[in-house]
């Protein structure tokens, strides 16, 4: 629990919920990528999708997450949703009374919102173990071992201090905010650094400091995950490409094959574990 809690009845009370949660799950679920979705593939404005894993869990009241426009999943307190990497999704508007959990991964870290309506508290935590521990709700299909394993997830806020992130430059900020909204189409690393509003040195610079990896690489490692989730539902690697900002099929099995060391065709049919990010 960070310090400031005791300072913040708001805070303090998102922090009792949490571990109550923790003490309580009921069920956890985890929603694979959908090769049809209602949204349209260009919904990037008005939906969220992440090329890592993402938890959610009802802390409070009704916390509602849009898949698509067909389906909704309503979380009460004790429930969890893992939605694997390149699953589109909407929050819906916190109503009275209700608050939820996220936890994401970013590549040196674990970041983590509490939100009421009136209210949202960031953290972040060390990546491990909180990261293999995602995996392993998401490989396993026993409810039972998903339901521990998220306990164990949730119980890292209490034996790890979660430090209050790093303050971004705004030239950062910008560029991941171009990156999350303009992944999936084919844009390049120079785009990336001209949203900056920096020079390109000092773009690099930064981005690699607060980032810990070139405006580049972090570019093609989101876009392999999320392939590397299409290809794993059943999509083709053309489709995958389209889906995850590759020019083509032949840029996506290039790319895979460098960093992965085999063809997408290859990974799929050695039984399709995921690939180390």
């Amino acid at each position: 629990m960070p310090e400031q809690s005791a300072f913040d009845p708001m805070l303090s009370r998102l922090w009792s919920q949490l571990r109550d949660c923790a003490r309580a799950i009921t069920s956890v679920r985890v929603i694979p990528v959908k090769l049809a979705n209602t949204y349209a593939h260009d919904a990037d404005e008005i939906t969220e999708s992440h090329p890592i894993p993402t938890v959610i869990g009802g802390l409070s009241g009704v916390v509602r997450v849009e898949l698509d426009r067909q389906e909704m999943i309503d979380l009460r307190p004790g429930e969890i949703v893992v939605l694997v990497a390149g699953v589109r999704h909407r929050h819906a508007v916190l109503r009275a009374g209700s608050a939820s959990y996220e936890q994401g991964f970013l590549p040196r870290s674990s970041d983590l919102m509490l939100k009421a309506p009136q209210r949202t508290w960031r953290g972040v935590l060390p990546l491990e173990p909180s990261q293999s521990l995602v995996h392993a709700i998401i490989a396993t299909r026993s409810s039972d071992k998903r339901c521990r394993l998220a306990a164990e997830l949730l119980g890292q806020f209490e034996q790890q201090a979660a430090a209050p992130p790093t303050p971004m430059h705004p030239g950062v900020e910008r560029m991941l905010a171009f990156l999350r909204a303009n992944r999936r189409r084919p844009i390049s690393s120079s785009d990336l650094v001209r949203a900056s509003g920096l020079s390109p040195s000092h773009a690099h610079k930064l981005f690699l400091m607060h980032h810990g990896e070139t405006p580049k690489q972090a570019l093609l490692r989101d876009r392999l995950l999320i392939a590397s989730e299409l290809i794993a539902s059943g999509a083709g690697i053309g489709e995958a490409a389209t889906r995850s900002g590759f020019t083509g099929a032949a840029d996506l099995s290039r790319s895979f094959r460098r960093r992965y060391g085999v063809s997408p065709r290859t990974w799929v049919r050695s039984g399709r574990s995921l690939p180390p990010a």
